[in-house]
């Protein structure tokens, strides 16, 4: 009787005037915030509107056109309440007031860090409260410490989905901005970081969409549509955005922390990174990047995974921005939706993500057997689109269910290899037509920046000289001074790499060029070489020494 009655109320309109079809086979369409009204009832409120029950239409792609999927996320992160027990229902009577209680919070945290300091100043002594004053009780202190979080998050704000008019918004582009500057204080620990803002965009695209405007003709009759109409109200879409992104950062922010040391607070939180800049070595996504090529996909895939690793294919050249963005630059906006509701519903821990890394791999598995390391990381790095990203979480589940191959023992990292004496005045000028331009310009930096880090490498690499008739102690010796050389050389090419990816980032002028990738895989190979510096890599070695042509694995040509 229920269904029946909200079926019959399809006069009333939403933010958004868009006939959605339901996703249930023999279901009349129906419209707007009568569809959500259904929806809500369905999966929160009904009979059989348990926690397992959600997760489980999650993975299943029950949800893939639901209208109140916001909702859902609120459940599944934990910003609105589930039972203790799992089979008990969803206490959706309590979300009122949870909701509110939040928005409050989030209320205080605007009026706390956005001050005018001019209002602020006004009680204050003007020897202490003023521009010039260091004092650090003055607002006019912390006004300018803000300004440079808030440069470097407008920065990145600015190049959100630029194919989507959406987040050129003003109300939009200042909610992100006050999301993620309030999130950066409130965790010195993580601050901000590139990549937080993608997560964003996509959480406050969603609640955009689904939002209710709220007036005098669109009001709730009964307790039901009261909580549908409070929980996607549109007067707290930035309070429940901040929320949701709280709680998804509490699951990946181990994904934006460079080493291990970094969970302490630093006295710097206005760090510069890029989301392709190189963690340390022993950061946790770096960790997780090699657990998912190095020993995920062997359990899966023996042959795959030590082909990359004999290929040197470092894991976190691709794998980082897979696991910061949850796949955000991999797939469209829309089908990203669809994979979250997946990654959040399996589980807590997100544990499904690390499956779905490895389905992906091996989707791609023909063209990853080649033989050119440029052609295998240019694949990784441009995914190639699909028709139905669904597809990756069916393959992810099944993989969970598979029993696992025995592991082929990993190839193992070769150290301390001497190399061959390189003469510098053989390396020539880059030939790429995509880096040609003028003296001076942006690329020819950028292009002296890449000769600079491999004439470091191959002149140092060929001073040592192993002495003729050598005794062992004498080789030892050598072979010590060659490491520590080894060392030196990849902390400095660390540096040329970090202002590489600095210029390629920041730099307007690299959005005119219209191929790029060079740029990009560039960067990947001197960062390969560090690593193979560093020990960290095995040093790929050409099949045919004697050959004088380029070696395959080099895009510039230079060696």
């Amino acid at each position: 009787e229920r269904d029946s009655r909200v079926m019959e109320e399809v006069e009333i309109t939403t933010t958004e005037q868009v006939e959605i079809e339901d996703e249930t086979p023999g279901t009349p369409s129906v419209s707007g915030i009568a569809k959500q009204r259904l929806e809500y009832w369905r999966i929160f409120c009904a009979d059989g509107a348990t926690l397992p029950n959600l997760r489980k239409k999650t993975v299943n792609g029950d949800l893939k056109f639901t209208t109140v999927r916001s909702i859902v996320w609120k459940v599944l992160l934990g910003v609105l309440s589930s039972p203790a027990e799992p089979l008990s229902p969803l206490p959706h009577q309590n979300w009122i007031a949870e909701m509110k209680s939040k928005r409050d919070a989030y209320a205080k945290l605007l009026d706390q860090y956005f001050v005018d300091p001019h209002a602020a100043s006004r009680h204050l002594d003007p020897n202490v409260s003023n521009p010039l004053s260091l004092d650090e009780e003055s607002p006019w202190q912390q006004f300018f410490a803000n300004a440079d979080l808030e440069k470097l998050i407008n920065q990145d704000i600015e190049r959100t989905y630029p194919e989507h008019e959406f987040f050129e918004k003003p109300e939009v582009v200042e909610a992100m901005r006050r999301i993620l500057f309030i999130y950066a204080k409130e965790q010195p620990q993580v601050s901000y970081k590139q990549g937080m803002h993608e997560l964003l965009a996509t959480i406050i695209f969603l609640l955009h969409r689904e939002a209710i405007n709220i007036s005098k003709q669109n009001k709730p009759s009964e307790a039901g549509e009261v909580e549908l109409f409070d929980l996607l109200n549109s007067e707290f879409i930035e309070h429940d955005g901040y929320s949701l992104f709280f709680k998804l950062m509490e699951k990946v922010q181990g994904y934006f922390l460079f080493n291990k040391e970094e969970g302490k607070i630093q006295k710097s939180v206005f760090k510069e990174t890029s989301i392709f800049s190189e963690a340390d070595e022993s950061s946790p996504v770096v960790e997780k990047s090699r657990y998912i090529q190095n020993k995920l996909l062997s359990q899966f895939d023996s042959e795959l995974s030590n082909h990359l690793q004999k290929l040197g294919i470092a894991p976190q050249l691709y794998l980082l921005k897979w696991l910061r963005l949850l796949f955000g630059r991999e797939f469209h906006l829309e089908d990203l939706l669809i994979m979250w509701d997946a990654l959040f519903g399996y589980s807590n821990d997100l544990a499904l993500v690390d499956y779905v890394c490895v389905a992906m791999i091996l989707f791609i598995k023909e063209p990853l057997m080649e033989t050119e390391y440029t052609t295998v990381l240019r694949r990784l790095f441009k995914y190639p689109p699909v028709e139905d990203v669904f597809l990756f979480v069916e393959r992810a589940v099944a993989l969970i269910q598979r029993p696992r191959a025995t592991p082929v023992t990993p190839v193992t990292p070769v150290k301390n290899v001497t190399h061959p004496h390189v003469n510098v005045s053989q390396v020539n000028e880059p030939r790429s037509p995509q880096l040609e331009t003028k003296q001076g310009g942006l690329l020819h930096t950028t292009v002296s920046k890449l000769q600079e880090g491999l004439t470091i490498t191959l002149g140092h690499l060929g001073e040592a000289v192993v002495p003729q008739n050598p005794t062992v102690g004498a080789i030892q010796d050598e072979l010590d001074v060659m490491r520590s050389t080894q060392m030196h050389m990849a902390t400095r090419l660390e540096r040329i790499i970090y202002s590489l990816q600095k210029d390629v980032v920041e730099n307007p002028e690299y959005s005119e060029i219209e191929t790029p990738d060079s740029l990009l895989i560039a960067i990947a190979e001197l960062k390969q070489i560090k690593d193979i510096l560093g020990g960290f890599l095995p040093v790929p070695m050409p099949k045919d020494v004697g050959k004088s042509e380029p070696i395959a694995s080099d895009p510039l040509n230079v060696l």
